[in-house]
This record gives C-alpha cells, structure tokens and sequence, in this order.
C-alpha cells in the first residue's frame, strides 16, 4: 500500500483527523503536517507529527502536548541532514541533544528509531553521514534512557527491499519495519500513563536555543 500524500492533498487514508496540513511544496522544510486517529470503542488515540528537523520553533510548541501520550515514537535524520546540508552531521547532534533533553523528564515510554539504511548513489555524502551519526543517536538516546530500535542494523539484511529512490522503502519493507516495531512495544507493560504525568517545565526562550546555521529556506524539488 502506498499513500502519496502530496497528490491527495488533504484526505485521509483511515479517517483520521487532519489538524495541520501546510505543503508549501513538495520536500520544502516549510512543510508541517499533523494527523490524529482516536476511537472510543478501542480506546486509542494516535497522533503523527511531521516537521522537518528535529529542533525547531515547531517541536518547541510541540513539548507542551507530548506528555499527553503514553508512547512517543521518533525518527528524525535524512531531513536534518540533507535539506540543511548538514554534511558533518554536528549541527543535527548538537539539536538532538537539545530535543532528548526536553523530553528526557516526561514518563511517557519513548522510543527512539534509528534511521534504516539508504542506498543513494545520487548523494553519496548523506550514505556516509548516515552510516556514522546512526550509531551515534543510539547511544545518545541510551544515554537519556530511552528506549531504542535500531532499524539501521535491523533492515541492513533486507535492502532488496527498498524502493528505486534508494531511501524509501517497499510495502514489504514498511511491514518489516512495523514487525519490528510491535515486536518491542510487546514487551511494555499494559498501563496507562495518564497517572503519572507530571507538570512540563516552563519553556524559557534561553533554554529553547534553536541551532539554526545551514538554515535553508527550503529544500530541493524531488
């Protein structure tokens, strides 16, 4: 199943609730999109958020809402890294670091996804970058105590199943990829954290530095 969500513009895939859709073109940094799928009968309710790096004035109006969720799951790498030519990866670092730190007080469960690997032969630079800053966000991310899955050395054995792009992945792979993620939340305890949650800190603006260098107004058309 694939879902282009550019050339459908705003419907939805399973009906759910679109809270923001903003494409102001396809791949720009200026795209941010928010969707919510809830049910009384089951008892759910999951939100996804994109945006395109992983510290940003979004994710900062974003922190007051995560401890809502008794799961966080993140991903966040080739965009940080290719559409602000961030080619030595320590800008991205250096703003992961800032993002793990604001989260690192809530009792959500939060689950850090390392990226799977690429096969780009047009960006050689982001296959190098990639390969070394992977590892890099599993430690730090252990280093907070989160919990982590990484894809990369999870999917290096199934790259017949990446799309033609090179950074996508296939239907199959997708379900691959979803396997891997059930197979980890089946091992989290079945409670609510509704209980726990605890107050967020104030979000002064000198503790909400945003690193901005190679900050592009947008990135290339694909």
């Amino acid at each position: 199943m694939k879902f282009n969500r550019h050339q459908l513009k705003q419907e939805t895939l399973f009906g759910e609730t679109i809270e923001k859709f903003q494409i102001n073109r396809t791949n720009s940094t200026f795209n941010i999109e928010q969707r919510s799928l809830k049910s009384e009968n089951f008892g759910f309710d999951i939100t996804y958020v994109f945006t395109s790096r992983i510290w940003n004035q979004q994710m900062i109006q974003l922190l007051s809402s995560l401890n809502e969720y008794d799961i966080i799951v993140i991903n966040s790498q080739i965009w940080d890294l290719s559409r602000y030519k961030d080619y030595s990866g320590e800008l991205y670092m250096k703003n992961l670091d800032t993002f793990f730190s604001k989260i690192s007080y809530m009792k959500s469960k939060i689950i850090w996804l390392s990226n799977a690997p690429i096969n780009n032969s047009k960006d050689s630079n982001l296959s190098r970058v990639l390969s070394r800053t992977n590892p890099l966000t599993v430690s730090k991310a252990q280093q907070y105590d989160m919990h982590t899955l990484d894809l990369y050395a999870k999917m290096k054995d199934y790259m017949e199943l990446l799309s033609n792009d090179g950074i996508h992945w296939t239907p199959q792979g997708q379900r691959m990829i979803t396997k891997f993620l059930i197979d980890l939340l089946s091992h989290f305890p079945q409670q609510s954290n509704v209980q726990h949650r605890i107050q967020q800190p104030p979000l002064d603006e000198a503790n909400n530095n945003i690193s901005n260098n190679n900050n592009n107004s947008s990135g290339p058309s694909s």
